[in-house]
């Protein structure tokens, strides 16, 4: 195994499967490659592995739920965040997508900004919480709008098909009691 780009003739590090050290290195910071390679000048800084590019949607997602959480008090974090997303979503629709604007906005990942709701929202509903009419409203909202904005009928079926399951396991959950294997346990 080489572990300099010199040594084989794809010009990878063949253990890490990647062009150079900065590959690595700036991937410890979870800073999608584009921010490096404007700041420094550089156009070769790519992610270290294909899905690296999850992990700055992340890490933007719990920048921005944070900042909103603790600027606001925290009994209105759910409908402030569910405002902010409805927002954004409707800035998504309104820019033109071949526009810089659009590439500028969508660069943090807010595309994705929808599933984190989802995922905020049923665990809001799992924790017994009551989210407001305004929350419901806003949330069945998104949900139908990333259902018609998803480009595939298998991705957007198997999208609603969770969102289903998930509101059967907390609100009909006997249906779902075949799942746990309890009549394949011995009684023993």
């Amino acid at each position: 195994m080489h572990l300099s780009p010199g040594g084989n003739s794809s010009g990878r590090l063949e253990i890490f499967g990647m062009r150079s050290p900065a590959d690595f290195l700036f991937s410890f910071t979870f800073i999608h490659p584009d921010v490096w390679n404007r700041l420094l000048g550089r156009d070769d800084i790519t992610f270290v592995d294909g899905s690296y590019w999850s992990l700055w949607v992340e890490v933007v997602f719990y920048i921005s739920a944070g900042i909103i959480y603790f600027s606001s008090r925290k009994e209105n974090f759910l409908r402030n965040w569910f405002v902010i997303v409805f927002i954004l979503n409707v800035f998504r629709i309104v820019i033109p997508p071949n526009s810089a604007y659009y590439h500028a906005f969508m660069f943090p990942g807010i595309q994705h900004w929808t599933y984190f709701s989802v995922g905020i929202f049923l665990y809001a509903l799992w924790m017994k919480r009551t989210p407001s009419k305004v929350v419901w409203v806003l949330a069945s909202i998104l949900l139908v709008l990333e259902i018609y904005l998803i480009n595939s009928n298998g991705v957007r079926l198997l999208f609603a098909l969770v969102i289903g399951v998930w509101f059967i396991f907390l609100y009909r959950p006997w249906l779902l009691r075949f799942c746990n294997g309890s009549r394949y346990r011995s009684s023993a």
